[in-house]
């Protein structure tokens, strides 16, 4: 067969004379496919024909350009010629043709895409814009297959391979660090121990709590370029969410992507804070039982906790729940009398009480003795005035002494009931107490933002620091059922404080709106009968020194969400 090859030409080719691309963008070709497409061929012959080009300094040899799939599954039938068109085509068209042939088709592989996509970039000088054209793909997702290229080879091997999935690969391919990337993919791939791999949504969580880190939450100032030597700000880094957002579509522009840079910082500017604290004198310690030795438990506190804890606050029920932090700015704080250095390393300042209620009285946040003594004598007056019918109609007054007088006597009583119970636990009433746990746990955790808190006081009668989880593990495993059970009580049947505004007609109401606290009280009560603790006992004992009491006791299984036990 005679046929000139050199110039555009349409007609069947013998096989022998065309070869495949070099840079043909896809490498791997699955085997099945081939062989069924390779039987269609038998049947009905090739019905669209194989693009090629001439090959340069050949009479007769032409090079794939659209069609290798059509090429190999013919070959595998034994065809010796197929249908094809010869035509001129440059480098750079051939690249844009392969490029919009593979996206095509649905089984392209992801990283030989983006290989295919860069390649043009580079050699052609084509713009991610002229390939989103060319393909008919949106930006992000031309953004997002490039971004694949920034796997680290484990992780790309794990996409390679199937084992992952091109969307869970690039929340891999997004973290900035190759050490960190292959971390990632290894508990991805682990799945915790169970079967198959992480599903995309489990991915995304995981890299988020580990990996993806909020700089509004950083312990560091992220905008001092000076912290780390060769770090520079946070708020100019390539490796912080908002300076690529055509990479991080869906986090939150303020987010490091570099944990470990994020640890360094961290870490370098916890000991500026120790070096500062040694110069001033001011105590550091590793232990907190240590630290109670010099400030005994109750007379400092940390800048988390809550101002409930605080006196004669001017706005109680809109102040008492923000903590110490959010209610004082950095400049009206009093020095820190001491720092305790958590697990992580972090200096946690540890202020003195009575400087944080002066700090609050001086900033109008708390009234001084004075001004408290003066403001209750206004309540008892008009209240007086309101009781005689002499005070004129006007606005509803604030609440009065005795209804502030009632909730800390109830606070006094359900500390009473909570200590009776830890103290009359006994074996025989686990599995009962666990029964009443479970409701309390399910209403708690339906709740949303729940969380077990151990109190200082309570972490006291332990040997080991509840904090620190190694320590937990290891008393565990050495504790009884009651110990067990005694520690769940802890955690949590602690109650709460009771605020003035839940005392009506001269009880305790909690808002039946808030279910935590509702199964709280329900739950104390009820493992208060389970252990034999006398309740009413206790009531009297702490409502002894008022003269108007609860006309009647709480009762909180009215508002129980559970069928009442019949133990």
């Amino acid at each position: 067969m005679s046929i000139d090859l050199t110039h555009p030409h349409f007609g069947m080719i013998p096989i022998e004379y065309i070869v495949a691309d070099p840079n043909q963008p896809r490498k791997t070709f699955d085997e099945d496919a081939l062989a069924e497409l390779s039987e269609s061929i038998k049947q009905s012959g090739i019905l669209q024909p194989i693009l090629t080009r001439p090959v340069a300094g050949s009479d007769t040899d032409v090079e794939i350009v659209a069609g290798e799939r059509r090429y190999r599954a013919a070959k595998l039938a034994g065809l010796t010629e197929v249908p094809a068109i010869v035509r001129e085509i440059s480098d750079a068209e051939v690249a844009i043709m392969q490029l919009v042939e593979n996206h095509q088709r649905a089984d392209v592989a992801p990283i030989e895409e983006a290989e295919k996509m860069r390649k043009a970039m580079d050699d052609y000088g084509f713009s991610i814009e002229d390939l989103c054209e060319k393909m008919g793909v949106k930006r992000r997702w031309a953004y997002s297959r490039l971004q694949l290229l920034q796997l680290a080879p484990e992780a790309r091997a794990a996409l390679t391979e199937g084992k992952v999935n091109a969307s869970t690969a690039l929340l891999v391919a997004r973290i900035p660090v190759p050490a960190l990337q292959e971390k990632a993919m290894s508990e991805i791939l682990a799945n915790n121990g169970r079967d198959g791999t992480m599903s995309h949504r489990a991915a995304q969580e995981l890299l988020a709590a580990r990996y993806m880190l909020d700089l509004d939450e950083a312990p560091f100032d992220p905008a001092d370029a000076k912290l780390v030597k060769g770090c520079g700000s946070c708020q100019e880094c390539p490796k912080r969410a908002g300076n690529q957002p055509d990479v991080f579509t869906d986090v939150d522009a303020n987010t490091c992507t570099d944990p470990d840079c994020f640890e360094t910082k961290k870490q370098t500017h916890f000991k500026i804070i120790l070096t500062k604290a040694e110069k001033k004198k001011i105590p550091i310690f590793s232990d907190w039982k240590e630290m109670q030795e010099q400030f005994p438990y109750g007379t400092t506190v940390s800048g988390s906790d809550r101002l409930w804890g605080l006196q004669r606050l001017v706005n109680h029920s809109e102040m008492s729940s923000k903590s110490i932090h959010e209610a004082l700015s950095i400049s009206q704080l009093p020095k820190p009398a001491a720092y305790l250095v958590e697990h992580d390393g972090e200096p946690v300042p540890k202020y003195l009480k009575i400087d944080i209620q002066n700090a609050l009285e001086k900033a109008g946040i708390a009234r001084t003795e004075e001004q408290q003594a003066e403001h209750l004598a206004e309540l008892e007056k008009a209240a007086a005035d309101e009781t005689d019918g002499s005070r004129a109609p006007g606005p509803a007054i604030p609440k009065t002494r005795i209804e502030e007088t009632i909730a800390a006597a109830y606070d006094k009583y359900h500390q009473a009931v909570f200590s009776a119970i830890r103290d009359q636990l006994q074996p025989a009433h686990t599995a009962a107490v666990y029964r009443a746990m479970a409701a309390r746990l399910a209403v708690a955790a339906s709740t949303g933002g729940f969380y077990i808190e151990i109190s200082n006081d309570v972490g006291e009668t332990y040997d080991v620091d509840l904090a620190q989880h190694a320590e937990v593990e290891s008393m565990l495993e050495q504790a009884t059922d009651e110990d067990v059970c005694r520690l769940y009580i802890e955690g949590l049947l602690e109650p709460g404080r009771v605020h003035s505004s839940e005392i009506r007609d001269g009880e305790f109401v909690p808002d039946e709106d808030d279910s935590d606290m509702v199964s709280l009280y329900a739950a104390l009560y009820k493992v208060a009968r389970i252990v034999g603790v006398d309740t009413s006992e206790l009531q009297r004992e702490a409502f002894r020194d008022i003269e108007t009491k609860p006309t009647k006791a709480l009762a909180p299984d009215a508002a129980w969400p559970f069928p009442k036990s019949k133990e």
